[in-house]
């Protein structure tokens, strides 16, 4: 009742970001923003699971994964008026961005403070709740899909790897692992989801964009290293 929400919610919100992306360069900024998801794991940490950060580190922290946000959606502006009517161009799938990092950041507390009794969890349930959520969504819009073997291909992968296994395998080391070094070792991906972005999407990566995700990474880095060593 509490973790499943935060889960349809949080799939529903990121697509519909990305799907309302004007541009492929808006897109990857979107997955960027998305990625502030292991900074929110660790700020819910504090009241979910009781956690007992060092403040100031995690303040500091938590300013450089914003900071990098701000420059990768600068790749669009060459000014500062620019930049802000970059954000309000396109305040809508960023806004959605950001909101699914903020469910998933609590979704996975939730998933770690309320654990279920069996191993195998309800993670297939939700996914198969979000089916039918975005299904319903995008209504008559599957009349002009191109359906040929490459697109057939790449949605397969999609629901087996990035979809079911990994939200499957993430939603066990939630429960059993330890929540600070997930976090963690998390901190590569938006880096390395930026520059898989770029090169599928074709889009040349700038150094806003990949300055952004280092951004990213070294805020939740710093996140991390504000929680005291062994808490789980």
């Amino acid at each position: 009742m509490l973790c499943g929400p935060l889960f349809v919610g949080y799939l529903c919100l990121f697509y519909l970001a990305l799907g309302l992306a004007e541009t492929r360069a808006d897109a990857i900024v979107v997955g960027l923003i998305n990625y502030l998801w292991p900074t929110m794991i660790l700020l819910f940490a504090i009241p979910l699971l009781g956690r007992r950060p060092r403040w100031p580190v995690l303040a500091v922290g938590s300013a450089v994964s914003l900071g990098g946000i701000v420059l990768a959606t600068s790749v669009q502006a060459e000014s500062l008026g620019a930049l802000i009517g970059a954000f309000g161009s396109s305040g809508v799938p960023m806004i959605l961005a950001f909101v699914a990092s903020v469910m998933w950041g609590l979704y996975s507390n939730l998933a770690k403070r309320y654990p279920q009794p069996n191993s195998t969890g309800a993670v297939g349930l939700f996914l198969l709740v979000t089916g039918l959520v975005l299904l319903i969504a995008v209504g008559n819009s599957w009349n002009g899909v191109d359906w040929n073997p490459r697109a057939i291909g790449e949605l397969s992968y999609a629901i087996i790897f990035p979809a079911s296994l990994a939200y499957c395998l993430w939603d066990i080391a939630m429960r059993d692992g330890n929540i600070a070094l997930l976090a963690s070792a998390s901190n590569l991906i938006p880096v390395l989801a930026t520059l898989l972005a770029g090169v599928y999407l074709r889009v040349p990566l700038g150094w806003e964009l990949l300055g952004g995700a280092i951004g990213v990474v070294v805020g939740a880095f710093l996140c991390r290293l504000s929680f005291r060593q062994g808490a789980r």
